[in-house]
């Protein structure tokens, strides 16, 4: 039936009065118009989402959400190699650069990070590299000095999906990796966050932060909580039809993915391994954790009104978990190119 719509639609955009003269339909109209009018058919088919009562941006498929993560904040020590390493091996693309009075910033993403359909792209036409809704990554320089930079044990890695890695490139670019048998891990330059790589496709490349917690039950309940307000969601794959394994390890026994939908970032609690028990056992207790002071946390593009000094929100662990900020803000901090004077209030706390 759909079909058959998108057929009808289609032989109406070429209907006689349309074919010449000024209005005449030419091939990227038409495709445009099918496109658009297919996508309503396909929504008014299967039911549309719910629409939040201020939704985030324009785009029809976010319509239910009133806030996003925009992006994750790290604190690096060496901003150039760190930001070489994301360009050079991970192929990131520079987003926009800003100075504000404690950080220089550098973001990086896959794609275009405002909520919008960015002018020019075409359904059906254009990669969905060049669609909107991309998460980001701030690279962030402090300019005074204070207490040295850290990962600690918590963060355990940034997961992205990568449809081709050159392990040289990461290699040249800085990276020192750990692990290469299916999936690769390897700690950026710069500031040793760890990422791990899995082999596949996926509509924007990030796809998680993993954090090591005492508890993940009590560790999920702030994400779950206002102003946060994640729910669990089913663990992402980049690789759907293969099984687990190397190539892409399944979710961590006793961890909680959580996120704000199937198809924006989220985060992975893994709680910390209990002590073994038993007389005989020869295991060490596990390593204390420590969070460390790299892991700056997300910035949540909020559709609600929001405080112009909304603070930063640290979880039951200590991490430096979330700060919310008003989505036009953060909207037009990620665009594309440009480079801003200073942060506005709410990002990079």
């Amino acid at each position: 039936m759909a079909r058959r719509a998108v057929t009808l639609l289609f032989l109406c955009q070429l209907s006689p009065q349309h074919a010449y003269g000024p209005g005449a339909a030419t091939r990227r109209t038409v495709l445009e118009r099918t496109s658009a009018g297919a996508a309503l058919g396909l929504l008014g088919a299967a039911g549309a989402p719910p629409l939040a009562a201020r939704a985030i941006g324009t785009l029809p498929e976010f319509a239910s959400l009133d806030r996003v993560p925009s992006h994750l904040s790290l604190n690096v020590e060496d901003l150039d190699a760190c930001l070489t390493f994301m360009e050079t091996g991970l192929k990131m693309k520079k987003l926009r650069e800003a100075s504000g009075p404690e950080y220089d910033s550098v973001f990086l993403g896959y794609g275009p990070a405002p909520y919008s359909k960015p002018p020019g792209f075409l359904p059906g036409v254009s990669s969905f590299d060049d669609y909107g809704a991309h998460f980001a990554l701030e690279l962030r320089a402090p300019k005074k000095e204070g207490a040295p930079l850290r990962v600690g044990n918590g963060l355990q890695y940034i997961q992205l999906a990568l449809p081709n890695v050159r392990i040289s490139k990461l290699l040249a670019a800085g990276g020192n990796i750990t692990e290469a048998y299916g999936n690769i891990n390897v700690l950026a330059p710069g500031c040793d966050v760890p990422f791990r790589i899995i082999i596949g496709e996926i509509r924007d490349p990030f796809m998680f932060a993993a954090l090591r917690v005492r508890d993940a039950a009590a560790a999920a309940q702030f994400y779950q909580s206002e102003p946060v307000a994640m729910s669990p969601q089913p663990y992402p794959v980049a690789r759907p039809f293969a099984p687990p394994g190397p190539f892409e390890p399944e979710q961590p026994p006793g961890s909680v993915y959580l996120a704000h939908s199937n198809d924006t970032f989220g985060m992975l609690l893994v709680p910390t391994a209990q002590p073994a028990k038993g007389f005989f056992s020869k295991a060490p207790p596990p390593e204390a954790l420590d969070v460390g002071n790299v892991f700056g946390g997300l910035t949540i593009a909020s559709a609600r009104e929001v405080a112009a000094d909304a603070p930063l929100l640290r979880d039951a662990d200590g991490y430096a978990a979330a700060v919310l900020s008003p989505y036009e803000t953060v909207a037009k901090t990620l665009s594309i190119g440009g480079k801003g004077s200073r942060l506005p209030a709410g990002l990079g706390a």
